[in-house]
């Protein structure tokens, strides 16, 4: 699972950019910085808008997936239901303003 060395408490989410072939999100954050996800198999984005604070990001794996996430974003249920097969991890961007996002990315750990 992904650690983060730095707090993303309001930081404001300038653009971002999907690179398919190697399952990489990029985010790019307003202070220059970039929060980036490796082996992306799903993201999926509410909200968006043309001011997008970042308010938390919180980690779960498919065998400890929130309910409350899961009604907030509905798709993830595949994920989460393959629980004895694959091992995913969700991270869960909550904002002050604008984009909400869920992103799900294999575990190569487990």
């Amino acid at each position: 699972m992904k650690t983060f060395n730095k707090d993303y408490h309001d930081a404001e989410i300038i653009g971002y950019v999907y690179q398919s072939k190697e399952q990489i999100l990029k985010f790019f954050l307003d202070d220059g910085s970039i929060l980036d996800f490796q082996d992306v198999v799903f993201f999926d984005f509410d909200n968006i808008g043309t001011q997008n604070v970042i308010f938390d990001i919180q980690t779960y794996h498919n065998q400890s997936c929130p309910e409350w996430l899961i009604e907030l974003f509905p798709s993830i249920e595949f994920y989460v239901d393959q629980k004895r097969h694959e091992s995913f991890d969700f991270y869960y961007i909550s904002s002050s303003v604008g984009l909400e996002a869920l992103i799900v990315c294999e575990n190569q750990a487990a």
